[in-house]
C-alpha cells in the first residue's frame, strides 16, 4: 500500500492530462484491491446529473450513463459517497441492506463494492468506484483511512492537471495575442456564426440588433477580424455617450480654426479607419444632422472635416448597432428611412442570454478564469447549486450582468468554489433554492416511476427495489400523482 501511495503521489508531480490521470489511477487501484472493475464518476453541471468519465477495463464503457440507467454500475453508491462525503464499502453487497435492492448489484452479482468521494477545493466533484463478483477482494474497516488518503491524492492529481490545462490555455492565448472571442455553441449562436461568416468577407454595411449587454460590440469586432480588412484599424464610437457637436467632430474631424479650441487639424474616426472598419454603436441616438452626414458618407464614400470644403475619399466599412426597433424609429420619424435602408444591407440579431441555454455556463466559466487570474484568487469553479441556478435564471442584463456577477463573486469568494451568496443577486439566490427543491422532487419521482415500471405496477415489488416500505411508496405515489394498478390488475399480478 505504501508503494501504491508513492505511485499516486508521482501522478501529482507529472504534468499529464486529466484523462491520463483517470486511466492510471483506475489501473493502479483495480490491481491493488483485486477488483474486477473500476470507474471515475464526475458531476456534469450542464445536464445536472452524474456521469461516467472513465472505466477500467474500458470494454464496459457506456456513453451518457445517467442515474436513470444504473444497470452496469452502482451510480446510487457513488451518489451516496458524494452526499455523505465519506468512503463507503461492503464485502457482502448482495445481502447488505444498503446495496441488496440495487439493480446493478443484483444484475451483476456484485459481492464487494467500494466508493470514495472526490473533492477539489472543498467541493465534491465526483467519486471513485470499484466492484467485484469475487470474494477475494475483501475490505476491512481498518482500511478506511487508506481509502481516504487515496481519494485525497487522486483529487489533488485531478486538481493539478486542471490547473496545468488552464495555464497552457492562457499561455497559448498570450502567445497568439488573441483578443476576446465570442463564446457560445447554442443553436441561436451557431446560426448567428453562420450568418456572420457569410457577410464578413464582403464590403456590405451591417446592422447589429440586440438587447443591451448582449455583446454587439464584440460581434462587430469579430466581423472585422474575419474580414480582409483585419490588418487595418477597427474604430468604435458610441452615439449615445456624446453630444451632437462633439459626435460630429469625432466622426468627421475638423480643420484648424474651425471653431474655438480647434488649434490644429484633426482627422475624424472615420478617416482613421480608412481601409478598415468603423463601428457606430447606438446609432438611433444620432440626431438628424448627424444622420444626414452619415448618409452622405455612405452614398459618396467621402467625408468633409469641419471647416473644410474639399471632400476626402475614404474606404471604410460601416457596422452599426442598436438596442431599439429601427423600423419603429423610422415610423416615428426619429430616424431617416433612406439611412435605415443604407445601413441594413445585412442585419444580424444577437439572441439574449436567457435564450442561449448552456452558453451561460461557458460564459460564466470564462469570466471566472479571467477574474480569478486578474485578482489572484484561487477560485476554481461553481458549486452545483450555483451552476443549476445560473442556467435557469432570466438574465435581463444579459452577458454584461453575468460578467459583473461573476467578477463580484470572485472578489468576495473565500473558498475555491463560487456560491450563490458570493454572486449576491437576490433573485438568483431564490431561484437556486427553488430549483434545488424541484431537482430533488423530480429525481424521487423518476426513481418511483422506474421501480414501478420494472415491477409491472406491483407496489410491493417496487418497494423492495427502492428499499422502502410499501406504505411509504404509496404515500410517494399519491404525492406525485402516480396512479397504481386497478384491482383487476392487482389480482393478475398475484396470480
Amino acid at each position: 500500500m505504501v508503494e501504491a501511495l508513492s505511485k499516486l503521489s508521482e501522478l501529482m508531480e507529472a504534468l499529464i492530462s486529466e484523462d491520463q490521470v483517470y486511466d492510471r489511477v483506475l489501473e493502479l487501484l483495480v490491481m491493488l484491491f483485486g477488483a474486477e472493475r473500476g470507474a471515475i464518476f464526475l458531476w456534469d453541471f450542464e445536464t445536472d446529473c452524474l456521469k461516467v468519465a472513465k472505466t477500467y477495463p474500458s470494454s464496459f464503457q457506456k456513453d451518457q450513463i445517467t442515474i436513470g440507467e444504473a444497470k452496469d454500475l452502482s451510480l446510487s453508491s457513488a451518489l451516496s459517497a458524494m452526499e455523505e462525503g465519506e468512503v463507503i464499502f461492503t464485502n457482502t453487497a448482495l445481502i447488505d441492506e444498503r446495496f441488496a435492492n440495487r439493480q446493478s448489484v443484483i444484475l451483476n452479482k456484485i459481492q464487494t463494492l467500494l466508493c470514495a468521494p472526490l473533492k477539489v477545493g472543498g467541493e465534491v466533484i465526483g467519486a471513485i468506484y470499484m466492484d467485484s463478483r469475487k470474494m477475494e477482494s475483501m475490505y476491512e474497516e481498518t482500511d478506511r483511512p487508506f481509502f481516504k488518503t487515496v481519494s485525497t491524492l487522486v483529487s489533488t492529481a485531478i486538481e493539478k492537471s486542471r490547473e496545468c490545462r488552464e495555464l497552457r490555455e492562457r499561455t497559448e492565448t498570450l502567445k497568439k495575442g488573441c483578443p476576446q472571442e465570442m463564446i457560445g455553441n447554442s443553436e441561436p449562436m451557431l446560426a448567428l456564426y453562420s450568418e456572420m461568416r457569410r457577410v464578413a468577407p464582403t464590403k456590405a454595411s451591417v446592422l447589429i440588433m440586440g438587447e443591451s449587454g448582449t455583446g454587439k460590440d464584440l460581434l462587430a469586432c469579430t466581423i472585422h477580424r474575419s474580414s480582409p480588412r483585419r490588418e487595418k484599424n477597427f474604430v468604435a464610437v458610441d452615439c449615445g455617450s456624446l453630444p451632437e457637436a462633439l459626435l460630429v467632430s469625432e466622426l468627421f474631424g475638423y480643420k484648424k480654426g474651425a471653431f474655438t479650441g480647434a488649434f490644429e487639424d484633426k482627422p475624424g474616426l472615420i478617416e482613421e479607419a480608412n481601409g478598415g472598419t468603423v463601428f457606430i454603436d447606438e446609432i438611433t441616438s444620432a440626431l438628424p444632422s448627424v444622420q444626414s452626414k452619415l448618409l452622405r458618407f455612405l452614398q459618396e464614400g467621402e467625408i468633409r472635416r469641419l471647416g473644410e470644403n474639399k471632400p476626402r475619399k475614404v474606404d471604410v466599412r460601416v457596422i452599426c448597432a442598436t438596442n431599439r426597433d429601427l423600423e419603429e424609429e423610422v415610423k416615428a420619424k426619429r430616424f431617416r428611412r433612406d439611412l435605415y435602408f443604407r445601413l441594413k444591407i445585412v442585419s444580424l440579431k444577437i439572441p439574449p442570454l436567457r435564450e442561449r441555454g448552456s452558453d451561460i455556463l461557458l460564459l460564466a466559466e470564462h469570466f471566472r478564469k479571467v477574474n480569478a487570474a486578474q485578482y489572484g484568487k484561487p477560485v476554481r469553479g461553481f458549486t452545483r447549486e450555483t451552476a443549476r441556478a445560473l442556467l435557469k435564471f432570466q438574465w435581463e442584463g444579459n452577458v454584461r450582468e453575468l460578467q459583473h456577477a461573476v467578477e463580484r463573486g470572485v472578489i468576495m469568494c473565500q473558498g475555491h468554489y463560487l456560491s450563490l451568496s458570493d454572486l449576491e443577486i437576490p433573485a438568483l439566490i431564490a431561484e437556486g433554492r427553488s430549483l434545488y427543491r424541484e431537482t430533488l422532487e423530480s429525481q424521487r419521482r423518476a426513481l418511483v416511476e422506474k421501480a414501478l415500471g420494472e415491477s409491472k405496477g406491483n407496489v410491493s415489488r417496487a418497494a423492495v427495489i427502492l428499499g422502502i416500505a410499501p406504505r411509504q411508496l404509496n404515500r410517494l405515489m399519491k404525492r406525485f400523482g402516480i396512479l397504481g394498478p386497478t384491482s383487476k390488475e392487482r389480482r393478475k399480478v398475484k396470480v
